[in-house]
């Protein structure tokens, strides 16, 4: 009889553990690959060289990003190693804050003024398109997202933070790679990725297959780890530690023809280089399910009248027109672009809904922000 009881607990256990999670649906539905493109863009027409000074534009941009999402901790890791920083932002647990989950990529590129479209602005990419998904939310664990530099001259960026990590005693309990995340041969092949992992990442391994059942319809992964290039990436600095990690990337295998030849060339280029959407949103969606998993999400806040709908956005993504519903009291109402520019200011005119066209806009993120008793609110929009 005891035996029974037991092994209907465990079956228990694995049902709970294993349910969907609606606020993780939530993010993952968020996670947009217009987005994504338009970030890559702009990361491309940057420098990122590692041994070149010029690129405080890009670090800064960068910072200004996770900044402007409301991260309360951005900030620059200098080294030794290159004149670039690693650009570091958390979004600190609230009840086991000091174990940390890393999602990570690197943003610098092979030689001075290469584009590094898919190598790794497609990876940098999707680390701001997922922090942008899951921003708003809690969780009981502490996520860093981490843009390492130096990837190109052996992995120094993350080397120096894990050992720097390492070295003032943190628990970094899991990392996410995401390097190359948005190539194929036409560009139109079904949205299947590679996945690098080792034996200390078994378990991780796993979660990532159960995350993938649950959220992420319509993909698929082949393993990787065997392969040329499968510890050719930020992750490696992980395992070296015995830290767990998984490196996820658009084709491992170099006989393949989806395999991006274009990488360290001039032609790592939009389009040529970074030409499949479904596959990079796949690769994002299994991240961001991944990393809310590990990291935890807390339950819903409770809403109060004090605050239930001061402020909201409809529809997010917009396309043509977004209609924003606030309560009186409303102020000093912007849209603003990444760098913080007014693009527009809106006069509430006493109203509570106001449409206004975003067919001015182009495809990207930007930010709303208001203010009300005082108190700055923002919001995230996304431009289709």
């Amino acid at each position: 009889m005891k035996k029974t009881i037991l092994f209907i607990s465990i079956l228990f256990f694995l049902k709970i553990a294993t349910a969907q999670n609606p606020q993780i649906q939530q993010m993952v539905n968020q996670v947009n690959s217009d987005s994504m493109w338009s970030y890559i863009t702009t990361l491309s027409s940057y420098q990122r060289y590692s041994y070149e000074k010029n690129d405080t534009v890009c670090r800064y941009w960068l910072y200004s990003f996770f900044k402007r999402l409301g991260f309360d901790t951005v900030y620059y890791q200098t080294s030794a190693i290159t004149r670039m920083p690693n650009v570091i932002a958390e979004l600190r647990g609230d009840s086991i804050p000091d174990s940390i989950c890393v999602l990570g990529a690197h943003y610098d590129v092979y030689a001075n003024h290469a584009p590094g479209a898919d190598d790794n602005a497609s990876g940098t990419a999707g680390v701001l398109e997922i922090a942008r998904s899951i921003a708003s939310h809690h969780f009981r664990k502490t996520i860093r997202f981490i843009c390492f530099s130096a990837e190109e001259i052996d992995g120094g960026g993350s080397h120096y933070y894990v050992q720097h990590s390492v070295k003032l005693g943190e628990k970094n309990f899991a990392m996410v790679n995401l390097d190359m995340i948005s190539h194929s041969a036409t560009g139109s092949e079904p949205p299947v990725f590679y996945v690098a992992y080792n034996t200390l990442s078994q378990t991780l391994f796993e979660r990532m297959k159960q995350v993938m059942e649950n959220y992420v319809a319509g993909a698929s992964w082949i393993d990787g780890s065997s392969f040329q290039y499968a510890s050719a990436s930020d992750h490696a600095s992980f395992w070296e530690a015995g830290i767990p990690a998984i490196f996820l990337n658009d084709c491992l295998d170099n006989n393949s023809p989806n395999f991006n030849h274009f990488f360290h060339t001039a032609s790592d280029v939009m389009g040529t280089s970074v030409n499949n959407k479904p596959l990079a949103e796949a690769i994002l969606r299994t991240a961001a399910a991944l990393i809310a998993e590990l990291a935890v999400v807390a339950p819903y806040p409770a809403f109060t009248s004090e605050n239930e709908m001061t402020f909201s956005v409809y529809p997010n993504p917009v396309r043509d027109c977004l209609i924003l519903s606030f309560r009186p009291g409303l102020s000093d109402i912007r849209i603003l672009d990444l760098f913080g520019r007014t693009l527009l200011q809106i006069d509430p005119q006493n109203s509570s809904n106001i449409t206004i066209s975003a067919k001015h806009l182009r495809p990207g993120m930007y930010f709303l922000h208001a203010l009300a008793d005082g108190r700055t609110l923002k919001r995230v929009i996304v431009k289709q």
